[in-house]
Parts: C-alpha cells; sequence; structure tokens
C-alpha cells in the first residue's frame, strides 16, 4: 500500500511540475510576439483587412457616381476609411488582440521552448532566417532556394531534439490559431465601428447618387 501511495504521490508531482513548466511568462510570451512581428504590424493588419472588406463596393460606388460628383463620392469614401481606421487602431483594441496572442503563445508552448525560440531567433542567425521566411510568406517561392546550407545546419542544430523539437513541431498550430485570433477579433472590431460609421456613409453617399439620377426609384423613396 506505501508502494502504491509513493507512486501516486510521484505522479501528482510530475503533473504538477509539468503544469507549472507548461506556461510562459508574459515577458517571454510578448517577446516571442515582438520577434515574430506579430504585435508590430496591428496597424498593417487593420488596414489591409479595411482594404479587402470595402476595396469592391467602393469601386463599385465610384462607378456609379456622375462625373460631376466624383470627388465628392471620393471624399466622402476617404473620410468613412479614416474613421473606420482611427476607430480599429484604438491602442485598447490592440492591447486586447496581444492579450489574446499572448495567451496563445502561452497555450501552446511551455516556458523553455519559448527560450529556445527568442534565444534562437534573437541571434544574427535567426533574424537572417526569419527575414527569409518571412519573405517567402509574403511573396510565395521554394524554401529550399532561400535558405543556405548554414541556415539548414543552424535549424537543425537547434530544433533537432528537446525542447527545440517540440516548440518546431508546435509553430504551425500556434499559426493556426494566431489566424484565427486575428480572424475572430478583426471581423468583431469591423462590426462594432461599422455600427457607428456605416449608417451615415450609406445616407452621405446616397445623397450624392441621387444628385445625378434624382428619377431613380431608389432615390424617391
Amino acid at each position: 500500500m506505501k508502494l502504491k501511495y509513493l507512486l501516486v504521490a510521484c505522479a501528482a508531482l510530475f503533473v504538477s511540475t509539468q503544469s507549472l513548466a507548461a506556461k510562459p511568462s508574459d515577458e517571454s510570451a510578448m517577446k516571442w510576439l515582438e520577434i515574430q512581428g506579430i504585435s508590430n504590424n496591428y496597424s498593417e493588419k487593420v488596414q489591409r483587412s479595411l482594404e479587402m472588406v470595402n476595396k469592391e463596393d467602393n469601386e463599385r460606388l465610384l462607378t456609379m457616381t456622375p462625373k460631376a460628383q466624383k470627388a465628392q463620392m471620393k471624399a466622402v469614401i476617404s473620410r468613412y476609411m479614416k474613421n473606420m481606421q482611427d476607430d480599429l487602431s484604438r491602442p485598447e483594441l490592440k492591447k486586447q488582440w496581444l492579450d489574446e496572442e499572448k495567451r496563445a503563445v502561452q497555450k501552446v508552448f511551455t516556458q523553455e521552448e519559448v527560450d529556445v525560440l527568442n534565444s534562437f531567433f534573437s541571434s544574427p542567425r535567426g533574424k537572417g532566417i526569419l527575414k527569409k521566411i518571412n519573405h517567402l510568406r509574403q511573396h510565395g517561392g521554394d524554401i529550399d532556394n532561400v535558405l543556405s546550407q548554414a541556415d539548414v545546419d543552424s535549424i537543425v542544430k537547434v530544433f533537432e531534439h528537446g525542447a527545440g523539437k517540440s516548440a518546431f513541431e508546435k509553430i504551425e498550430r500556434f499559426d493556426k490559431l494566431n489566424d484565427e485570433i486575428v480572424k475572430k477579433t478583426m471581423s468583431n472590431n469591423y462590426i462594432n465601428a461599422s455600427r457607428k460609421y456605416t449608417p451615415a456613409f450609406e445616407a452621405q453617399t446616397r445623397d450624392i447618387l441621387c444628385k445625378g439620377n434624382k428619377h431613380s426609384s431608389e432615390c424617391a423613396k
């Protein structure tokens, strides 16, 4: 019986130790986000999402607008986009997003794994590799033509075993979680901002369109 209780106690201690090791500190998690460039491109994400969502509608509005009102329509669209951009770029929204990203790091990686990642990608070799990988993500291409043999050797040395190996195996999982966070955060924030500015924008664009087409059934309403 004593052996049984000893084994149970050892198992509990092991689980407790694993649990403690499983959560990186806030500081190391934020450092990982900074190294990856995730914490530095919030404004770019906002701008890209706005352009993606509104580009087609804005182009359609300009196409429908009579030449005499074209400049006025462009000004209204520009003002609307700026209002949306400013609202979505508020510091408190960026903080909420970063807190979500930080929790994702802490959910996926252990402290030891984050330490390995931060150490490698903070080194001159790691920074160079990360720059090449980010360029590949943006422009496409073959990774074999991007990384040198020295780059590959460095990656193998750090990520072949131990915490480096387990961290490397989890990066894809984190990337998927990051994409989900970006999609959810941007979508919710966009909806909230749209409720503030879209009704007035739609009224203004309708007035402009109706100036050149007063006989339209839509304008007669």
